[in-house]
């Protein structure tokens, strides 16, 4: 019989059988002539293990028994583990699951590790999860452990080790990995599970990647299944996670007929998010595969809604919410609502103001900001209006950079540095590097005209500084290391301001050119930090940091307000 007519008859046999559902691709039709077939009772012993055994450990779900979502079980967890070779074992040894953020992903890596680990009938399995970093590995070893710990049934047959991170079943275990130390080395692996692909970007990651890939040899039918959502930047084609992406979609389109992977893609197509399309339910829908069970259409929307407010937030919201590949490193601030805060900032002499301090490494800009929080500007009882309830904050902007990065840009054509110089905006200080003796004295001169609460600094390198505004000027020295945790509040507090038009910087030419420099880094938790564009070395954005420094401590403190300005003057 000719392979066509092979085809035609085996297809109308699973068709009897009930199970030609699952033959969706050029992949599945391969595997059929070559003698695989589908077993409904080995997928169903999969649910089934999650609705008698698992239970879920958090939110509305609590202690309820773990029942696949219908894309879980009809996508995944069917076709994963119902279809067989011709001697019984399993036919797909790879699965790649590309789902966007709250579709219940954590959960079901979990559900499938205990399953390989329990379920399964591996004598002596050893079963991994990995993840990209220790904290990550945390999340995911977490998830499982509540859901023993949930369940009288695994509680009683399972033991979980937290110092290990291990949770031992009998003769086997499952242990959790992180990518720094995720070797297959002397390991002999049955089932692998490993979260969030897109972030498995560093040299050592891709190593430690082709490493446990290749970590099951001896194995009768091992099982990897990767589980992410989308990346940064689909054209980044040496990134792992493109890699298995394009390898999954070629399966799906027919491109391919690798019958030892399985591929599930929930995605929004870039026709979905053209224009107002990302605001589309339809599109929402499409993206996300619990819309409905999980996912909340109306929290969607208001989602989407909130998105448009900032590039920042929309990016965020293509790429988690609709699993677009989008770069999550965009604009900070927009030039329009930036240039609407250009009112003139109030000082006045003995007010009271916090400042952020970054000094430079060599011929950087070394930039102070210093930042006062007016007294309950306009805040009215019963005024709800939009911004009503925050208070305006007025910048004051010193900067300092050395004669010869001047005079090297003066060669090469650029003369902005000492136009800002003769404006006033810019002291240049001789020599090839600035001298921390000079901006500590104009911090002195700075603390006899205002009251400086707080200055945060960098500590790198600035031990000096910081004893001397400490012991010689009695101002309070704040800490703040340059990273997500320091910079994620003032961040999204001095955009908040910007946008209500609350940030008086009186247009200062330096600043408005390093706000408009600065790109805010987003993590998948919303976390952000500034960045400088990726092209560009004479991009500085010294003064940004300054001023989210400013405002992260100006932030902490409610001014105080005179009693003159309350009850008004009494007269005797």
């Amino acid at each position: 019989m000719a392979a066509s007519g092979k085809l035609l008859q085996l297809k109308a046999d699973a068709k009897a059988a009930g199970w030609s559902d699952y033959i969706r691709t050029a992949a599945d039709e391969r595997a059929l002539l070559e003698g695989c077939t589908f077993d409904l009772a080995r997928a169903q012993r999969v649910s089934r293990f999650g609705e008698s055994f698992v239970r879920h450990s958090t939110g509305r779900w609590e202690k309820q028994p773990f029942t696949l979502l219908p894309f879980q079980k009809s996508e995944i967890v069917f076709p994963m583990f119902g279809w067989v070779r011709p001697d019984g074992r399993r036919r797909f040894r790879f699965g790649f699951v590309y789902v966007a953020k709250k579709n219940g992903k954590s959960a079901l890596c979990s559900l499938l590790t205990l399953y390989l680990l329990a379920g399964d009938n591996e004598a002596r399995a050893e079963v991994y999860a990995a993840a990209v970093d220790r904290k990550q590995a945390d999340i995911v070893f977490g998830e499982s452990a509540r859901m023993v710990r949930s369940s009288p049934s695994l509680s009683a047959r399972m033991r979980v080790i937290d110092t290990t991170k291990t949770i031992i079943y009998k003769n086997s275990v499952y242990r959790a990995l992180s990518g720094d130390n995720a070797t297959s080395e002397g390991k002999n692996i049955h089932g692998l599970v490993l979260d969030e692909l897109h972030v498995w970007t560093t040299p050592t990651a891709r190593k430690q990647y082709a490493s446990l890939y290749y970590g099951s040899a001896l194995r009768e039918q091992p099982l990897s299944i990767v589980i992410t959502t989308a990346g940064e930047d689909i054209y980044e084609e040496d990134a792992l996670w493109v890699e298995e992406y394009q390898h999954a979609k070629a399966i799906l389109t027919g491109d391919s007929t690798d019958t030892r992977r399985l591929a599930y893609i929930a995605e929004a197509s870039a026709e979905d998010v053209a224009g107002e399309g990302w605001k589309d339910p339809a599109v929402h829908a499409k993206a996300n595969p619990s819309y409905g069970d999980i996912i909340d259409p109306e929290e969607m929307t208001a989602s989407a809604e909130e998105a448009e407010s900032s590039p920042r937030k929309k990016a965020m919201f293509l790429r988690y919410r609709l699993n677009r590949p989008t770069r999550l490193t965009v604009r900070w601030i927009a030039d329009e609502a930036w240039s609407a805060c250009d009112a003139a900032p109030v000082f006045e002499p003995g007010c009271e103001c916090f400042g952020g301090l970054d000094l430079s490494a060599t011929d950087d800009f070394t930039a102070l900001a210093l930042v006062r929080r007016e007294q309950e500007d306009g805040l009215l009882e019963g005024d709800d209006s939009p911004g009503s309830s925050e208070n305006r904050y007025h910048v004051k902007m010193h900067f300092w950079v050395p004669e010869d990065k001047v005079v090297s840009l003066e060669k090469d054509g650029k003369h902005s540095y000492r136009t800002w110089q003769q404006q006033g905006l810019l002291e240049v200080i001789p020599g090839p590097v600035i001298e921390r003796g000079f901006v500590r004295r104009r911090i002195a001169e700075l603390s006899e005209s205002y009251k400086i609460k707080e200055l945060a600094y960098d500590p790198w390198n600035a031990d000096e500084t910081r004893q001397y505004c400490e012991d010689e000027l009695g101002v309070t020295m704040v800490e703040c290391r340059q990273g997500l945790k320091s910079f994620t509040e003032p961040m999204k507090k001095v955009e908040v301001l910007a946008r209500l038009g609350k940030l008086n910087h009186g247009g200062n030419r330096i600043l408005s050119w390093m706000i408009g420099n600065t790109k805010a880094k987003t993590d998948e938790s919303g976390n952000i930090r500034p960045v400088k564009p990726e092209h560009g070395r004479e991009a500085k954005i010294d003064g940004s940091v300054a001023l989210i420094m400013a405002v992260g401590r100006a932030m902490l403190h409610k001014p105080k307000v005179s009693v003159y300005e309350t009850r008004g003057m009494r007269t005797l």
